[in-house]
């Protein structure tokens, strides 16, 4: 994935995350001041910069992709923080640090559905191996929430879809049952496709959350 170019510009295109990111670090700033930072997964190396501008003494960017590694030292480099920021290829779990500890670890972890090919398992082991007595994860918590949605216009296109297709002289509209059931990604544009008020179904305390 991180491989792909296309992932990451679908990723930075997220706006709101980001800039949850950049606001919460930046809140953070006290506490991020002289300290040493694991990012991982780092990606492009975005929330690496976001820790040294908050006042990291240094940020060890990690990711297990070669390509990401290689894009996120030439985005560390185009910004000048070589000397702040260095960015290592390997998995965060094992991959050797010039240090014992860090005394902060942030992560970009959060997948479709929050769990959906999520960093999380790679969180919980760096965290185990790499983090001080004492130190901070941000995020340190998560939510996931369910609600109900009216998805009928969705159904009847599928419907009208796989009624109609005909593959040569095979008629495959059996598929049609496996189509509606199987989960996607999606967004809702309309407040009335909302049926139900949400309701928290998980909660994970990431000091503790292991990769179950």
């Amino acid at each position: 994935m991180w491989d792909n170019p296309e992932a990451h510009q679908q990723l930075l295109e997220d706006q709101v995350r980001y800039a949850a990111y950049q606001d919460a670090l930046m809140a953070a700033a006290p506490l991020l001041e002289g300290r040493t930072v694991l990012d991982v997964g780092c990606g492009t190396g975005l929330l690496s910069l976001m820790a040294a501008e908050a006042g990291a003494v240094h940020v060890y960017a990690v990711d297990a992709s070669q390509g990401a590694a290689e894009l996120a030292t030439r985005v560390v480099a185009a910004n000048k923080m070589q000397s702040r920021i260095t960015v290592l290829h390997g998995r965060a779990e094992a991959v050797a640090l010039p240090v014992d500890k860090v005394d902060v670890i942030i992560c970009d972890w959060m997948g479709a559905a929050l769990l959906h090919d999520s960093l999380l398992p790679a969180l919980a082991a760096a965290r185990d191996r790499w983090l001080a007595p004492g130190g901070l994860m941000f995020p340190d918590s998560a939510s996931l929430y369910v609600m109900g949605v009216d998805d009928r216009q969705h159904v009847a296109d599928k419907k009208a879809f796989w009624h109609a297709r005909q593959l040569g002289d095979f008629d495959v509209s059996p598929v049609l049952n496996s189509v509606v059931k199987f989960p996607r990604q999606d967004t809702l544009t309309r407040r009335s496709q909302a049926v139900t008020g949400p309701g928290r179904l998980l909660q994970l305390d990431l000091y503790k959350a292991g990769p179950q």
